[in-house]
């Protein structure tokens, strides 16, 4: 006798495909998603350890060379620089997007917007009479607050 065999298909069906492809573009757009919400933190975090060792180099040039250095923070133009009493730069950083890092918010409420890193390598704090500082780095949601003192020596700490 004759009996028609049945053959099991191959492939799949165009509605598999759709949902297959709808599963992974949202696992992709969540990831996506996650993912810059991360970079943005961390780049308050990188400008916030940026700015900590910035203050060594400042610092340790001062006290190396014995001269005094200049560390010149513009918060309207989210730029500082580090430069020696010839003029020479040690570091410039941009925080607005041109440079290394993309951040909300920057503030230092230091009266004044230049600290002096003096030939022993100590931050000349006289003229505030303060013995400490600090700077606070915002993106994302995050904030950080480098906190130093009239040694150079700076600890970066989250802002709850």
């Amino acid at each position: 006798m004759n009996t028609p065999t049945i053959r099991a298909r191959s492939g799949f069906t165009l509605i598999e495909i759709a949902v297959v492809l709808l599963i992974a573009s949202v696992v992709l757009s969540m990831t996506f998603l996650s993912f810059s919400s991360y970079s943005e933190r961390a780049a308050a975090r990188g400008a916030a350890e940026t700015f900590a060792s910035d203050l060594r180099v400042a610092r340790s040039f001062s006290a190396r060379a014995h001269t005094p250095v200049k560390f010149t923070f513009k918060e309207d133009s989210a730029i500082y620089r580090v430069v020696t009493l010839t003029g020479d730069t040690l570091a410039q950083r941009y925080f607005d997007g041109r440079g290394e890092f993309r951040v909300d918010s920057i503030r230092n409420p230091l009266r004044g917007d230049t600290l002096t890193f003096m030939s022993d390598g100590a931050i000349d704090f006289s003229a505030l009479r303060i013995t400490s500082g600090y700077a606070i780095f915002g993106a994302g949601g995050r904030t950080y607050r480098v906190n130093f003192n009239a040694t150079g020596s700076s600890q970066v700490v989250l802002v709850p």
